[in-house]
């Protein structure tokens, strides 16, 4: 189990340093950004990004869910190359009408969506640049499913820096606004497209599997409807923000949720995707439930001292790489944010037990029920409280997904959670974020002092009221002298470079 584990934070690692890099050059181009753009101009593009997920979801009807499913399902095995071949089809013919109808839509109904006038130059690029995401991704996700982790990571670092040049031309150089960005991100995808295509080739047979696509849309529909309001339940308060306040308040907003995201994709989804995989591969094989138990509960520990970490960095960050001061107004709102991005990935993780059953009808309606109250909560909360009255609801509805969750999982017979321990991981570190945040300004030698201090109290205060068992204890302490040593941290490098 130890060494599943560890294999999980090796793949964790690389999909972070892939996940993070792709939303590094919107942290590098912040800077840019805060100069060239109205917080106003920020806002809009974060609406933009919330449609552009929303598309991404349901255009697909969440098939690749179902093809992560059956690519390695012993009756279907022989059929992998086809598989993809049908499901690659599906998603690009699917994903291109639904950017038609997006285009009618946007074009016609711009002002109430955006409070502005889009123009149709600007929606072709950005349509045009969703369905090239669409074709990446399903690209990456195949090298991922063939455990090409490294592979697969220096293709997204490609990306980003092809990414991150184009938009500097295309802004500095050319002087362009929001149509410089999506640019920008179509030459980065567009290459490495091209650059994957012929191994992606020799993974495809020009076959329809007919039967296993109707088989997999069946399986799948349900975790589209579900991605959808997941999508609702983490993006609505932007347009309910907007409905409200101002677009300079979602640019706020929009900002203190990329800074918090780094947890979402560095730590988040990274492990998830590592784990996933491992866990639809071994999908028949019971003895690796003690694992996915143990598994939840490393997550929850290191997600929330993720987060603790993210929080004393995050005012540094701003404030080093942002000298507008309307952007500096979002700070206040990353400790509210991190919140619910965690009970997100637990959430994320109690529905592969139900996956697994094929189950994906109360996955979804469990989804549909949190989003809903996610969006009414909104409505409650946010006239009153604004910024961190969206990131409380978020965290609220998260929070009743997981318990219901729990319930299920409990009633299909996996119910060796350490939910004792979740809710000891949660307390002492809300406790520990409410005492960052209460502290006043100090000096800044003081400021790291007891921002350290804080870091250090997580884990000792756990470990006095019982978190860690004691075969832990002493892996972390192994860890711990092992990496403590600068020569076998160089060994690695040397051992992975070689790789």
């Amino acid at each position: 189990m130890i060494e599943k584990i560890r294999s999980s934070i090796r793949q964790s690692f690389y999909y972070g340093v892939g996940n993070v890099a792709v939303k590094f050059v919107g942290l590098i181009l912040l800077p840019i950004y805060s100069r060239k753009f109205a917080i106003e101009t920020y806002g809009l593009l974060a609406l933009f990004e919330v449609i552009a997920e929303i598309i991404i979801a349901f255009s697909s009807l969440g098939i690749m869910g179902g093809f992560n499913r059956w690519y390695w399902d012993q009756d279907s095995q022989s059929k992998q190359k086809s598989l993809f071949f049908t499901t690659m089809l599906f998603s690009i013919l699917s994903t291109s009408i639904f950017l038609l109808i997006s285009f009618w839509v946007i074009c016609h109904y711009s002002m109430p969506i955006f409070s502005v006038e889009i123009g149709t130059g600007l929606m072709l690029i950005y349509l045009i640049n969703i369905l090239f995401r669409v074709i990446l991704n399903r690209f990456l996700m195949l090298m991922q499913i063939k455990q090409l982790v490294k592979k697969q990571t220096k293709y997204v670092l490609l990306n980003m820096g092809v990414v991150l040049i184009s938009t500097l031309f295309f802004i500095l150089k050319l002087d362009m606004s929001l149509e410089g960005i999506f640019l920008g991100q179509i030459c980065g995808n567009l290459l490495v497209i091209i650059l994957i295509l012929p191994i992606i080739l020799g993974e495809m047979e020009f076959k329809i599997e007919w039967k296993l696509l109707k088989e997999i849309v069946v399986y799948s529909y349900p975790l589209a409807i579900s991605g959808i309001m997941s999508i609702v339940m983490t993006f609505s308060d932007r347009f309910i923000l907007k409905h409200f306040f101002t677009l300079g308040t979602v640019g706020q907003y929009s900002l203190a949720y990329k800074i918090s995201s780094l947890i979402k994709l560095f730590v988040v989804r990274s492990f998830l995707k590592s784990y996933s995989f491992k866990y639809y591969l071994e999908i028949k094989n019971e003895m690796h439930n003690k694992f996915f138990y143990k598994s939840v509960t490393y997550f929850t520990f290191v997600s929330i001292y993720s987060t603790l970490v993210l929080c004393i960095l995050s005012g540094l960050l701003i404030k080093v790489l942002l000298k507008n001061v309307d952007y500096l107004d979002s700070l206040v709102i990353v400790p509210y944010l991190l919140i619910g991005i965690v009970l997100e990935g637990i959430r994320s993780m109690l529905t592969m037990p139900l996956m697994k059953l094929k189950k994906t009808k109360i996955v979804s309606l469990v989804s549909i029920g949190s989003g809903l109250l996610n969006v009414i909560l909104n409505f409650l909360i946010i006239p009153s409280m604004g910024s961190i009255g969206a990131a409380l609801t978020t965290a609220i509805s998260k929070a009743v997904a997981v318990t219901i969750f729990l319930i299920f999982n409990k009633k299909y017979g996996y119910s060796d959670y350490e939910v004792v321990k979740y809710l000891k991981a949660f307390i002492v570190g809300a406790g520990l974020i409410y005492i960052w945040i209460i502290i006043p300004e100090l000096g800044i030698f003081l400021k790291i002092v007891i921002d350290l201090i804080i870091l250090i109290l997580y884990p000792v205060i756990l470990n006095l009221i019982g978190f860690f068992e004691s075969s832990e204890i002493k892996m972390i302490k192994q860890s711990f002298t092992k990496w403590s040593k600068p020569s076998n941290i160089i060994a690695l490098f040397k051992k992975e470079i070689g790789k």
